[in-house]
């Protein structure tokens, strides 16, 4: 059945996107849900069981967790290119499903093959050759992290809808044996029954790794650390899950800083160039504009406000023109003591280390900058098409 809830006047976009982040996770009885911004109401789809009063009173609260800011307010914008218009409006991502480059596994997971496969080993070397040519030392990271490290850093008070919990057969030939039976048949398997309780989860974001890996060190006065990875990340879409804009498991470049404020800003104003230089040079429609992530909390609305009135994360934001949806592309984070006081990393002087990163989700990117131009380069702009598809990779200007 359908449910139409009406949402509060004075709600602004970084509200309504909020609002999508978080009605994702409202419900099982959830089908779908679609956020109607000029009428300001949600169109949910239900299984015929649901209870609507519940529901209505679970969006109620999240609305009320939003807290609508004024227009404008605690956010600027380092670039925008919303006014102008992409030159593409075609449905790109049935284009591509089409043509098999982009292959469904599972709700949420991909594989990428063909042309969008070379976008992605393009976009990753000269992203390599930027952090590199930085100064950052390239690592790899696992992609499991153990539960204990993310309490410490308060990953399950501000993100707990992202987890992926890992987890393992009971050690028991019984058991085991039990198990296989079920899993091999229609018959259903009683995992709470059978399997371990989970001691890891699958990463979501790569640089959740670095900081442990200082654990209880102190940095000489002038020591600074830059490094930079590649790697797969996990994250909990539920219902928000939309062809390669959200994804379960996704491709992420990181780059990564530590050391002093002045050393970790630096760092990050490079990374925002880097986000304008792809926005202007490529005649992208987008923005880069302070943001805010989709924390779970009960604090919800003070921890925003808390990010846009330090400015303390930039999102490099992409139309996509089929859809007019707004998907962030990249992000510019700068964490203060966050992480150096959950690990204990300090200078000789007693003072914590500060952190930063900035993170580029290549499905994302790649898709959208389709998305704008469409599938033929021969119609893109000379800059992107050099960049891409020329004969040596290119950083960008």
């Amino acid at each position: 059945m359908t449910l139409t809830v009406p949402l509060p006047a004075g709600l602004t976009d970084a509200d309504f996107d909020n609002l999508q982040n978080l009605l994702g996770y409202v419900s099982a009885d959830v089908v779908s849900f679609r956020i109607d911004r000029p009428a300001s109401h949600v169109e949910l789809s239900v299984r015929e069981t649901a209870d609507r009063q519940n529901l209505e009173e679970k969006i109620a609260q999240l609305v009320r967790k939003v807290r609508p800011l004024r227009p404008g307010q605690n956010v600027s914008s380092v670039a925008d290119r919303l006014a102008e218009t992409a030159p593409c409006s075609e449905d790109v991502f049935r284009q591509l499903v089409e043509r098999r480059e982009v292959i469904e596994h599972a709700p949420g997971i991909f594989s990428l093959h063909g042309k969008l496969q070379r976008m992605f080993r393009r976009l990753d070397e000269s992203m390599r050759q930027y952090a590199l040519e930085q100064g950052a030392e390239e690592v790899t990271y696992p992609v499991t992290i153990p539960l204990g490290t993310l309490q410490k850093s308060k990953f399950f008070s501000h993100y707990p809808q992202f987890a992926n919990f890992i987890s393992v057969l009971e050690s028991d030939t019984d058991n085991i044996s039990a198990a296989a039976k079920k899993l091999s048949a229609p018959e259903a398997l009683d995992f709470l029954q059978h399997l371990k309780l989970p001691s890891c989860m699958c990463r979501s974001a790569g640089c959740l790794h670095a900081y442990p890996s200082y654990e209880g060190q102190v940095f000489a006065a002038d020591q600074t650390v830059s490094i930079t990875m590649m790697g797969r990340m996990f994250r909990n879409e539920a219902a928000n899950i939309s062809g390669l804009e959200r994804l379960h498991e996704y491709s992420m470049r990181e780059i990564i800083f530590l050391g002093s404020p002045q050393f970790v800003r630096a760092g990050l104003a490079g990374c925002l160039e880097w986000c304008k230089a792809y926005l202007l040079h490529f005649e992208m429609q987008g923005v880069i504009q302070t943001a805010n992530d989709p924390f779970f909390a009960d604090n919800l609305a003070a921890l925003q406000f808390f990010q846009r009135s330090e400015q303390s994360k930039y999102e490099f934001r992409l139309i996509n023109p089929f859809t007019g949806n707004s998907i962030s592309a990249a992000s510019v984070n700068m964490h203060a003591e966050h992480f150096s006081k959950a690990h204990d990393i300090k200078f000789p002087s007693g003072d914590y280390i500060q952190t930063g990163c900035f993170g580029v989700g290549f499905e994302r990117i790649l898709f959208l900058t389709l998305a704008q131009f469409g599938y033929d380069e021969a119609k893109w702009p000379a800059a992107l098409r050099e960049f891409y598809f020329g004969p040596t990779v290119r950083s960008l200007p």
